[in-house]
């Protein structure tokens, strides 16, 4: 019998072997190829207080000093210990928390969904109080890149305008992690889903309803 957490939803294609990886760093690295499906997380500028900013950029410097010559392996053990650390620094609402206000969660919702379907497949999406999570597939000649920061410098634009403040909105730097396989993808689509739950707040959370239908299918 087939386990259907192993079928994946339309659209979807997970890491390929077959073909080739590009890789570019900066203060985090990130890993692209052609075709994937990433799960991505962006927060705003002051969702972390700088004490912890501090002691992670101590932490990495020791990894890095360790780690001098480190494969795609090391790198990714440490980034999902680095994003679990902070995810649940990021769901105690540190900061401002703009996006708590309906409208401004609403501005980013909007912005994902308005170029859905023309430069992207935009599968799974929810706006915290300080964050954002999201999973999609960039069509070609459309960098994740790109598309996060468009969104975000719009976003930031409209957001600073609607509650009268200036300055940085948004952290620069942003975590994305390519989709392995449907089981990957199963576990962040309902990471995505449960977030808000989590952390015990109402929250914009949406889910392409094909992707929803998937998910409901053990």
């Amino acid at each position: 019998m087939t386990n259907m957490a192993d079928v994946p939803p339309p659209g979807f294609r997970g890491l390929s072997p077959d073909l080739p990886i590009r890789f570019y760093h900066r203060n985090l690295p990130h890993w692209r190829q052609d075709g994937a499906t990433y799960f991505f997380t962006f927060r705003l500028a002051d969702s972390l207080p700088q004490v912890k900013l501090d002691e992670l950029a101590e932490q990495r410097e020791i990894w890095l000093r360790a780690h001098v010559d480190a494969t795609e392996a090391e790198w990714r053990v440490y980034l999902r210990a680095l994003m679990r650390e902070v995810e649940e620094i990021l769901d105690r609402g540190h900061g401002d928390c703009p996006l708590r206000a309906a409208g401004s969660a609403a501005a980013v919702d909007a912005a994902w969904r308005h170029f859905d379907g023309e430069r992207y497949d935009l599968f799974s999406l929810v706006v915290m109080p300080n964050h954002v999570h999201g999973i999609l597939r960039p069509y070609d000649a459309h960098e994740l890149e790109d598309i996060v920061g468009s969104i975000k410098s719009f976003t930031a634009r409209g957001i600073n305008r609607r509650i009268g403040r200036t300055g940085p909105l948004w952290q620069e730097e942003y975590f994305d992690r390519i989709i392995r396989d449907a089981a990957h993808l199963r576990r962040a689509v309902q990471y995505i889903e449960k977030n808000p739950v989590k952390a015990g707040i109402t929250c914009p959370c949406w889910t392409t309803p094909r992707w929803r239908e998937w998910l409901g299918s053990t």
